[in-house]
């Protein structure tokens, strides 16, 4: 399962909000165990996220700040403090990706790339990672993200 320092989100259900916009929402975990709750809001205001305890919240804001401080490059709005939504919606795309992985495994792709390109992350499946840096290279494609295997998808 993709987690970002021992922080997860399981029993995603997406919907759309108002307009028509992907949302998400599931139960967070920490370490293994149940904390809180995370839901976008449908109407594209703040997310709702619950944790059980200020303690957990507090242990998930340090998590955020760890994180970002650590990978800088992996924001999308630099001029703004790193918030637990950013982290959530990051974690939300690291599941997403997570899954693609596993789901074209089965169909013989060894490698995921993932690159950034406007405000959308592209991911592309190889069945090997020269074939992957061929491609990228042919493409002039650079900050990329290569993953080969599932543990990739746990950031510690």
């Amino acid at each position: 399962m993709a987690q970002i320092k021992g922080l997860t989100i399981k029993n995603i259900t997406n919907f759309k909000g108002h307009e028509g916009e992907e949302c998400s929402q599931g139960n967070i975990y920490l370490d293994g165990k149940k904390v809180g709750y995370y839901s976008d809001n449908f109407t594209m205001g703040d997310a709702t996220i619950d944790f059980d305890s200020n303690e957990l919240r507090e242990r998930a804001e340090k998590i955020c700040t760890e994180y970002y401080a650590e990978n800088p490059q992996e924001r999308w709005f630099t001029d703004i403090e790193p918030d637990l939504e950013e982290l959530f919606q990051k974690l939300f795309e690291l599941i997403d990706c997570a899954n693609n992985y596993k789901k074209n495994l089965k169909k013989g792709f060894s490698v995921l790339v993932t690159y950034k390109q406007s405000y959308s992350t592209v991911m592309l499946s190889a069945v090997s990672l020269p074939a992957a840096h061929k491609w990228l290279k042919e493409k002039g494609i650079t900050g990329e993200k290569i993953f080969t295997s599932l543990n990739d998808f746990i950031i510690k």
